[in-house]
């Protein structure tokens, strides 16, 4: 994982894969606001490479994960390691409230 990244490079890798191909850079800009707002994304302006005033006020950002969303990535590693191993059970009573429920609907004819 790097410290930030820059719309290009998302850019390119995105393209590069064959469903991608179409994929508009204002889709990007769209979809990576929208992970900013959600606090997925943190945006930092890039004032590195600005030689002019207008390259300065045009606010390239650069993007960096925040925390919560690398605990979220890494709680979905350690649930893909789990794999099929880990299940969940219907406590007997809801099951049957629930079959109940489908079988009255069946024979109401809604389906």
């Amino acid at each position: 994982m790097r410290d930030y990244i820059f719309p290009e490079e998302l850019l390119e890798y995105i393209r590069s894969i064959p469903v991608f191909t179409d994929y508009q850079e204002e889709q990007l800009h769209q979809q990576l606001a929208q992970l900013v707002k959600w606090n997925n994304l943190i945006a930092r302006q890039d004032m590195t490479n600005a030689k002019t005033i207008e390259e300065y006020k045009k606010k390239r950002f650069r993007y960096q994960c925040t925390p919560y969303t690398v605990e979220i990535e890494r709680m979905l590693v350690q649930l893909e390691k789990i794999g099929d191993t880990f299940q969940g059970s219907l406590e007997h009573s809801q099951f049957d409230r629930l079959l109940q429920a489908l079988t009255s609907l069946q024979t109401e004819k809604i389906f």
